[in-house]
């Protein structure tokens, strides 16, 4: 489970498996939203700590069906459910949607049972219609396209980790225009909210920008200030922000003092391009980068996505020896299949102790489709997927099964794949092994 901070003055507690902590400054924003009726203050506190709490119950129910442990923080004006692992893109989206949609069932159920039920006493009427309103009203308002909101959330998955940059930018206009529209029907709450969003998201437009700008580099900047750009590219890399990681990468290579620097540099690059898309951009870079200080993995990666994978074999190979990771050697397997070497990729796959079960069993079935034992393969992505839920292994189940005829099977294992973030439509529509799958689909 992710860990929550608990101060002195926190309330921590367990819904089932989920810990949930209520840091202080929740109240405090509780009693900010109570102010306009306060003579119902009393009830108005548990209104809005039961929509809360089913709101984030949402999101940590979302991340235990995906397998990742949840945690739910609630801070002032609202909450955060922490999960204990990274998903992947359309996970995420399910996981940022699941918290309004619980607050609808919430206001779906109440309203059915105000409609069914007679509420006499005056309390209970203001507390169920509350709790009707807070959770279809605050819901809809947390779809709204502005970061950090649920809807924030769903647009940067949408817009994917190449575009999502652009998102602040949009998410302060639309968050100022709330704020105006809030002041014109006299919500001040909800004007001063929106627009104190419209300048949060305005600062982080406004410092990517500053980070993306291409400013001189200053000729006296500190050997340790230019690793550091490097490693901040690095950093941008994982995130999927590759536009950063080219523009610190650049920076870092013209700065660059001393070969190692920039052979630090080229490979950041590289590797950036190939995230991008564009292998020539990377094999360009790597060409640049003296022969002594040549990291072999990057080349082996830069050759096999330009489609060389008999130039990209011996790089893969040598790379084993100067960094024997589970990543280098499921390249090198790959590669051995792909050049057709099965015997030496199940050598290899066979021969390593492999550190992530997860990838020895992804590779022992791609060894196993490669020798024709289609039921072993599929056995073995299905393992891999189960251990990490990657959607290449759904994939490869799904292969495996189209190849011993169990066409029933492999549209199971595709909808897994398609569940899991993989584009489904596309490799029916691209991949001719799939093609039994498409003329099922059309039967």
């Amino acid at each position: 489970m992710p860990a929550l901070p608990v101060g002195p003055l926190s309330i921590a507690f367990r819904l089932g498996s989920v810990p949930v902590v209520i840091q202080p400054s929740f109240w405090i924003g509780v009693l900010i939203l109570g102010l306009g009726s306060p003579e119902y203050l009393g009830l108005w506190v548990p209104v809005v700590l039961i929509a809360v709490l089913v709101h984030e119950l949402g999101h940590a129910l979302a991340f235990r069906i995906f397998g990742a442990g949840a945690g739910i923080q609630l801070v002032a004006f609202g909450g955060v459910t922490h999960g204990d692992r990274a998903l992947s893109r359309w996970r995420s989206l399910v996981v940022s949607l699941a918290g309004p949609f619980a607050g609808f069932v919430l206001g779906a159920l109440l309203f059915v049972a105000s409609q069914n039920v007679v509420l006499h006493a005056t309390w209970a009427r203001f507390l169920v219609y509350q709790l009707i309103f807070v959770s279809f009203y605050w819901g809809a308002l947390n779809l709204l396209p502005i970061l950090p909101l649920d809807g924030g959330h769903v647009a940067e998955q949408l817009l994917g980790p190449r575009y999502a940059h652009h998102l602040p930018a949009f998410s302060a206009v639309a968050a100022a225009l709330a704020a105006g529209y809030f002041a014109l029907t006299g919500s001040s709450i909800g004007a001063v909210l929106f627009a104190l969003l419209a300048v949060q998201n305005f600062q982080m437009w406004s410092a990517r920008r500053e980070q993306a700008a291409p400013a001189p580099v200053a000729p006296r900047a500190s050997a340790q200030e230019r690793q550091a750009w490097v490693d901040e590219g690095w950093a941008a890399l994982r995130r999927g922000d590759e536009r950063a990681a080219l523009l610190l990468g650049t920076r870092a290579r013209d700065a660059a003092q001393d070969d190692r620097l920039a052979a630090h540099a080229l490979d950041l690059l590289a590797w950036a391009w190939l995230a991008a898309g564009q292998p020539e951009q990377a094999l360009s870079h790597l060409q640049r980068v003296p022969v002594a200080s040549r990291r072999a993995f990057s080349w082996a990666l830069a050759l096999d996505a330009a489609g060389r994978p008999a130039d990209a074999l011996p790089h893969a190979l040598q790379a084993l020896s100067s960094e024997p990771t589970d990543a280098v050697a499921a390249l090198a397997t790959r590669l051995l299949l792909r050049t057709g070497d099965v015997q030496g990729a199940s050598s290899l796959v066979s021969g390593r102790k492999w550190g992530h079960a997860g990838i020895a069993a992804s590779m022992r079935a791609e060894v196993a489709l490669a020798e024709g034992r289609f039921a072993d393969a599929a056995e073995g992505f299905r393992a891999a997927f189960l251990g990490g839920g990657r959607p290449d292994d759904a994939l490869g189940a799904a292969r495996a099964w189209v190849r011993a005829g169990a066409i029933d099977w492999a549209r199971a294992w595709l909808d897994e794949a398609g569940r899991a973030g993989f584009d489904a439509a596309a490799a029916l529509a691209d991949d001719r092994e799939l093609a039994p799958l498409v003329k099922t689909a059309r039967s």
